[in-house]
């Protein structure tokens, strides 16, 4: 399915509402949505075994390093539940340059997990 990035805003909102509910969408609020960027990293999609394996050794060097990426362990858990066997990864960014990396399925009828990177400390 090849979408427009309005189309993926669209869906990926929707989804969001879905999963969270329209007041308990913990991080990404309709006005995000409205003025976010958003990127897909693999059109056709990930191996949900390689995600597992790239995101679990992520998740534990950041805990390591005490600077922990909210949504980790759900997503972790996710992976391990869904039913898909590819996962597409769409990279957010918001007006004030949050990160997010949203992961769904193909057919975007299933959001995998949500990450939010924390804003980068300046040197």
């Amino acid at each position: 399915m090849i979408l427009s990035e309005q189309e993926r805003i669209l869906i990926l909102g929707n989804l969001l509402d879905e999963v969270f509910g329209l007041a308990v969408n913990p991080w990404i609020s309709e006005s995000v949505m409205k003025t976010a960027v958003v990127r897909i990293s693999n059109g056709r999609g990930v191996s949900v075994d390689g995600v597992k394996d790239i995101y679990s050794r992520r998740g534990r060097r950041n805990r390591k390093r005490g600077s922990p990426i909210d949504g980790f362990e759900i997503l972790l858990m996710n992976l391990d539940t869904t039913k898909s066997e590819k996962v597409l990864i769409h990279e957010l960014i918001d007006e004030s340059k949050l990160k997010y990396f949203i992961f769904t399925d193909p057919d975007y009828a299933e959001i995998i997990g949500v990450l939010r990177f924390p804003r980068r400390r300046r040197s």
